[in-house]
């Protein structure tokens, strides 16, 4: 009988070969068209391609560990490298206007989340479905955490919400923040109904709702400031175009907007200058994962921690 793990690990592994073969060896080497004119690569030449990449193989040994050990199949969820960490926390530093020490001191605040962890496993550990690992690893998701419990919004609206890690993330700041005196709600929007199904059983539903639907369409019906805006739902240029410009009349005077798409285009970096924002790039560098890594890109006036005053 044949393993369904086992299946399932090759499979994966060889989808990647294909597709590195696809994209990586046909015609991006020096030496491929050196009297080939063309031609379909014959075995040889993809034999001597395949040892010259042999120097990839730390890399290669990743994308077996995580066809081997890991659940996922999108939506990769990582650990980063200490010194990407360190890059993250002068970043947030940047953003804030604060020290280091204190953008280290929340980004070790989210890290050291038991309780949120703890959450997390029990819940996947429940799920019928196994694409989804059991350990939490936030990545990027500690820059968010960061700014939030730095900015104290009043209202922060992320599109795009999946199984609601983010959700989840944001909300736990602003737990923190209503702590120390500073309220504020999340709004997340997805157009898949299952959406957010991790924070909508969590401890932090309280906190904030998510919405089914477009959007552009639920956008537009939001009537108060938005102090923190998350775009991470539809990828297309036109779409991402699309949500800067509905929320644009909708952002307080010391809002911040994030992109998880910054890297792949300069949507957000144009509507920075358009509106006169500063604008800066965080890029993830994974711990011993084959991902290559996300990022995300910021648009902000320059603001003094704490002092917004949306009303809703």
């Amino acid at each position: 009988m044949k393993d369904p793990s086992r299946e399932l690990a090759l499979t994966k592994l060889k989808t990647l070969i294909d597709e590195f073969f696809k994209e990586e060896l046909s015609t991006t080497y020096p030496f491929t068209d050196q009297g080939l004119e063309n031609k379909p690569l014959e075995l040889e030449t993809r034999l001597e391609h395949f040892a010259w990449i042999l120097y990839v193989k730390p890399y290669l040994k990743k994308v077996i560990d995580w066809c081997i050990y890991s659940r996922e199949r999108e939506n990769y969820t990582y650990e980063l490298t200490q010194a990407n960490i360190a890059h993250l926390i002068s970043w947030v530093k940047i953003i804030l206007s604060c020290s280091y020490e204190q953008a280290n001191t929340w980004i070790n605040e989210i890290i050291n989340n038991t309780a949120l962890k703890t959450y997390y496993r029990s819940y996947i550990s429940q799920l019928d479905t196994k694409y989804f690992d059991l350990d939490l690893r936030y990545g990027r998701r500690m820059g968010w955490y960061s700014l939030v419990r730095g900015l104290k919004p009043k209202l922060v609206v992320e599109t795009g919400v999946h199984l609601g890690i983010g959700s989840c993330v944001i909300s736990a700041a602003l737990e923190k923040n209503m702590q120390e005196g500073f309220p504020g709600k999340y709004i997340g929007i997805d157009n898949n109904p299952y959406a957010g199904a991790l924070f909508l059983n969590s401890p932090y539903k309280h906190i904030g709702e998510i919405i089914i639907g477009d959007s552009l369409e639920i956008l537009r019906t939001i009537d108060c400031k938005i102090d923190l805006f998350i775009s991470d739902s539809d990828h297309s240029l036109s779409h991402e175009a699309k949500e800067y410009k509905l929320v644009s009349s909708k952002l307080s005077s010391n809002s911040m907007i994030l992109s998880d798409n910054a890297g792949g285009n300069t949507n957000l970096l144009d509507f920075a200058n358009e509106t006169n924002r500063d604008f800066l790039y965080f890029k993830e560098i994974p711990l011993n994962h084959m991902h290559k890594g996300a990022g995300i890109g910021v648009a902000w006036n320059k603001v003094i921690p704490g002092h917004l005053f949306t009303t809703f």
